[in-house]
């Protein structure tokens, strides 16, 4: 099983994210990575925010954490909130291969490709106060 932290930084009412284009789609990741040996999720989060980003970031409390289940592997997502402590998103191309740094406004999140998957709970905790249920399970990948 892969774990994969990632983080949500909003600011007026955006939502930073990485753009990739895959399949002639635009697929927008939350910021985030893979842990190395030894890491801790907040490690792995500063350290790939600082590599394929120039961020420096806050990481705060866990917010959600849910599973993608493909023929390849298993993922374990771990969303955590976050806010930017330093520097401005520019993409790193040695670090990463999205294409783009892009501020997302929460009213647009339900039409837009998002991974993982998790559009409405944004929506639902960032507009109407609304927090998810820490464990999702598993989260269904959908690609519009």
């Amino acid at each position: 099983m892969n774990i994969r932290p990632a983080i949500i930084i909003i600011e007026n009412q955006k939502l930073l994210t990485l753009k990739y284009c895959y399949s002639n789609q635009d697929v927008f990741c939350l910021p985030g990575g893979n842990l190395e040996f030894g890491e801790n999720m907040a490690e792995a989060l500063k350290r790939e925010l600082k590599e394929e980003l120039n961020l420096e970031v806050y990481t705060n409390e866990l917010l959600l954490v849910g599973e993608i289940h493909t023929e390849e592997k298993t993922t374990l997502h771990c969303v955590f909130k976050g806010e930017i402590k330093d520097g401005k998103p520019t993409i790193n191309p040695k670090e990463t291969t999205a294409i783009a740094a892009e501020w997302i406004p929460l009213a647009d999140l339900k039409n837009i490709n998002l991974y993982p998957n998790i559009s409405e709970e944004i929506y639902n905790m960032y507009i109407n106060g609304q927090r998810p249920e820490l464990y999702k399970g598993q989260i269904t990948q959908v690609w519009h």
